[in-house]
């Protein structure tokens, strides 16, 4: 687009642009997940993963620990 010679700051948009898309209030403001959030969550993971972890330590623990136990009875 020729605009006379004239340079034009780059905060001028082009009028040409045509928008396609069509604009709400579920697509123009999205909402977000705060950083607090998504900290604790990270937490909340991480916390139920090492105690998942330890649960099923202890429980082959006390599986072994029990067969031990049997075949020490049938002796």
């Amino acid at each position: 687009m020729y605009n006379g010679g004239r340079v034009r700051p780059a905060f001028i948009f082009n009028y040409e642009v045509k928008m396609n898309k069509t604009y709400n209030k579920h697509t123009l403001f999205k909402p977000r997940v705060s950083k607090a959030e998504t900290k604790a969550d990270i937490t909340n993971k991480v916390a139920r993963a090492i105690i998942s972890a330890d649960a099923e330590r202890r429980e082959s623990k006390i599986a072994r620990l029990r067969q031990v136990r049997l075949e020490a009875k049938t002796c």
